[in-house]
Parts: C-alpha cells; sequence; structure tokens
C-alpha cells in the first residue's frame, strides 16, 4: 500500500514544525505584542488569564502536526515536495488566522495586535510547515 500515512513521520515532523513555529512566534507573544495585549484587557476590565500563554505552546505542535498530516494526505494529489508542503501549511494558516481575525471583529482584539501576531505566526508556519514536510517526505521510510 505505497499511500499509506506514516504517522510516526508525521507526529515527528509536526513536532518539528510546531518547535519551529514556538521558537518563532513565542518571542512575540511575550516581548512584543503581550505587553500590550496586557494593557488593552486592563483598559477594557478584562482580567489577564495566566494560562493564555501555556495554551499556545501546544496549540503550535498539534498546529505542526496538522500541516505535515495534510501535507501527507496530498501527496498522492501533488506530489511530495515544497509546493505541496505549502499548500499544506497555507491551508491550515489561513484556518487559523481566519478564526483569529474573528476576535478583531468582535472588538475582543485591535487590529494592530491581530497584525502583529500575525507577522510572527506566518513566519512561524511558513518556516516550520516546511521543515516537517521536508523530514516527512525525505526521512528514510
Amino acid at each position: 500500500m505505497e499511500n499509506a500515512l506514516n504517522f510516526k513521520r508525521i507526529i515527528i515532523g509536526g513536532l518539528i514544525a510546531g518547535m519551529i513555529l514556538n521558537l518563532i512566534d513565542t518571542p512575540n507573544g511575550m516581548f512584543i505584542a503581550g505587553p500590550q495585549i496586557k494593557l488593552f484587557l486592563a483598559e477594557h476590565n478584562i482580567p489577564f488569564n495566566p494560562l493564555i500563554p501555556a495554551f499556545f505552546f501546544p496549540f503550535h505542535l498539534i498546529l505542526g502536526m496538522m500541516m505535515v498530516w495534510t501535507y501527507a494526505s496530498i501527496i498522492p494529489q501533488f506530489g511530495a515536495g515544497r509546493k505541496a508542503a505549502l499548500y499544506a501549511t497555507i491551508l491550515l494558516l489561513l484556518s487559523t488566522r481566519l478564526m483569529a481575525f474573528g476576535f478583531v471583529v468582535m472588538g475582543l482584539l485591535p487590529l494592530h495586535l491581530y497584525l502583529i501576531l500575525s507577522a510572527t505566526m506566518v513566519l512561524g508556519s511558513l518556516i516550520g510547515g516546511l521543515a516537517g514536510c521536508w523530514y516527512y517526505s525525505r526521512v528514510s521510510k
């Protein structure tokens, strides 16, 4: 069965993607956007939940695994390689960015903070997604 998914490589590739995403996105959340988010919350009488940062570490790991899983699933249609890796990564990236934009629409997040947070999310997702998908395709089967 040549088109069978290799879940071990999906998990490892996904963890690679997620760790890269964490390394790129976390400093932004902590040092650039984080203080501005805390200020926005305080101005709107919304208490800061200290569990928020702890949510994003595993979220990025799961997102990385979803990117690699999507990539592995579309290889029969698009072939292995950078193009399919970008398709898979962008599909998941768009879904997360559209969902997060809902917070802007609802008035729960200012547009400038959304854009600041999205910048490293996009960069981290693209680099991480390509790395994780490369691992899935290139590591010996």
